[in-house]
């Protein structure tokens, strides 16, 4: 493109693929010819931008990420972004701050890391931290591949921070918590669930949310069903209730029987109403209820 010199750069690696994403001010290298580096001084010396980090301006004015094809953003890409952050947050210019916040809200808006569960927003995205092998694995949440994008540096993991991916535990189990239903086989969902009760989450508003707890298959084959919590219970010591309920001391170990409970609201014992409800079920005709059965009923009632 035509541009004076003190506008221009002189590209080099370090730009990666984000020439398609921006439009720079390059110099036009392949009229000049590869000789044009050997004078990498005397361009700087009138004004070319010859480092990266000197132009990230261009990029946070003019970046356009794309919204339908975020596999188009390649890891370099993603590494010449956090690079372009971090030599604005580090400018002293008053013109480079002003690009900053904005430049932050496209890249948290934008669905451009890839994870172990596709293309996820950074607010969207979990850092994953090797303390974590013996709990998680990482394809359990959306991980940022970093055998895509590299290991990142601590510079890099600050900028990521700062636009939004999970990196304190409080908040990785949070996101956890909510991609939760999106698992459909028991290894996964135990590993979650234990990893959720070893860190102490619970939700901030309990009130707020029907949540659903996973049954899984009862002929092991590691599948299983999402079911709203108060069709379960913790136990069900009497067998009055397989038609109703889930008891879940049959799926679970008894450790996460305590989380599951205060986490996603599962009562431990059956309140009054439930047995009522069996016996109207009973006096409907809906099921039969058996000697042993009526026993049981009998015997609670008595008691309560």
């Amino acid at each position: 493109m035509g541009t004076n010199l003190p506008d221009s750069i002189l590209f080099d690696t370090e730009w990666g693929t984000l020439t398609q994403f921006v439009d720079l001010p390059l110099i036009d290298q392949p009229f000049y010819g590869d000789a044009i580096y050997s004078f990498k001084d005397e361009l700087k010396m009138l004004g070319v931008i010859i480092d990266f980090n000197e132009g990230a301006h261009f990029v946070a004015g003019g970046l356009k990420l794309p919204p339908e094809e975020p596999a188009l953003i390649k890891a370099d890409s993603a590494l010449s972004l956090l690079q372009c952050v971090t030599s604005l947050r580090n400018s002293n210019k008053p013109s480079n701050q002003s690009l900053l916040e904005p430049l932050l809200k496209k890249l948290r808006g934008s669905k451009w890391l890839k994870t172990h569960m596709g293309y996820r927003s950074p607010e969207e995205s979990v850092l994953y931290d090797a303390e974590w092998e013996c709990h998680l694995n990482q394809l359990d949440a959306p991980f940022i591949d970093q055998e895509y994008h590299g290991t990142f540096s601590s510079v890099e993991k600050d900028v990521l921070k700062a636009i939004g991916v999970k990196t304190d535990i409080e908040e990785v189990c949070t996101l956890i918590s909510q991609i939760l239903t999106s698992h459909t086989q028991t290894c996964s969902i135990m590993r979650i669930y234990r990893f959720l009760e070893k860190f102490k989450w619970t939700p901030k508003f309990p009130g707020n949310y029907i949540y659903n707890v996973w049954i899984p298959d009862q002929h092991d084959t590691g599948g299983g069903k999402w079911v709203y919590w108060w069709n379960c219970i913790l136990h069900d010591r009497s067998n009055l209730f397989g038609s109703h309920l889930h008891a879940l001391d049959k799926y679970y170990e008894k450790e996460l029987l305590p989380f599951l409970s205060m986490a996603f609201q599962v009562a431990e014992v059956l309140s009054f109403n439930k047995y009522l409800d069996l016996w109207n079920d009973w006096a409907r005709g809906k099921q039969q209820g058996s000697p042993a059965e009526l026993t049981s009923f009998w015997g609670y009632i008595s008691e309560n």
